[in-house]
């Protein structure tokens, strides 16, 4: 689809974007990833800890962290498909197209 007119380039753009926006924005509203781990700390060692290893370990906090990056498409896999890939590259041209 050849996307000649910028308010039509800026309207796909707006339709592929939108959805995942509101997902992270929803998510950074409860506090994002290091909100997460808080949260898991806090609920297992309420009184505190000496050794964070002990209460949660590292692949666990990593796992939070890296779905916090999937749901913002910071995931390696997500990044590389993007990369390859031409959706939103498009109406970023139309978009440049029109006003140059």
């Amino acid at each position: 689809m050849e996307l000649t007119e910028p308010l039509d380039a800026a309207e796909v753009f707006e339709q592929a974007r939108r959805p995942a926006t509101a997902d992270i924005v929803l998510s950074n509203r409860k506090g994002g990833p290091e909100e997460g781990v808080i949260d898991v700390v806090e609920a297992r060692a309420p009184n505190g800890f000496d050794d964070i290893e002990k209460v949660v370990s590292h692949e666990h906090r990593q796992a939070i962290v890296r779905g916090y990056a999937s749901l913002a498409g910071y995931a390696r896999d997500q990044v590389n498909a993007r990369s390859a890939g031409a959706g939103g590259r498009r109406a970023l041209q139309a978009i440049r197209r029109s006003i140059s």
